[in-house]
């Protein structure tokens, strides 16, 4: 059986989770670790991998419950991927903001990961609108 979260509370909850956990996992890390850069690298990796993991339970109401979604698709409907395609580009600012300020080769790794993201989600959404049936 696989998990499917359709009810937008839950959705809520589960996104909050997410990112709660992946906040204070930066923190936590550099105390145990030292480093700040890794602390802060495997923060932003852990909130990529929850939020692709999101994409692959959450379902829409205009979405088979059972079925997995195609690989490519990332939401319900265009808007929504443009708009997480959106935060994860905006995302790319708070790494030229950080303190204390990453090392180079760190916030490249950062912002790559952030811009591999965001273009899944925005190549859902241009595909998703481009079609004229639903899947």
């Amino acid at each position: 059986m696989s998990v499917r979260i359709v009810h937008p509370v839950t959705k809520i909850g589960v996104v909050l989770g997410v990112g709660i956990a992946a906040t204070l996992t930066a923190p936590l890390l550099a105390a145990a670790t030292g480093s700040s850069d890794l602390a802060r690298l495997a923060g932003q990796v852990l909130a990529i991998a929850g939020i692709l993991c999101c994409t692959r339970v959450f379902r829409g109401p205009s979405e088979n419950v059972c079925a997995p979604r195609a690989w490519w698709r990332a939401t319900e409907k265009p808007p929504a991927g443009f708009v997480v395609g959106a935060v994860l580009l905006f995302s790319i600012a708070n790494v030229a903001v950080a303190e204390p300020a990453p090392s180079a080769a760190w916030a490249a790794v950062s912002v790559v990961l952030l811009l591999a993201a965001a273009a899944w989600f925005f190549h859902s959404s241009v595909r998703r609108a481009r079609r004229s049936t639903p899947d």
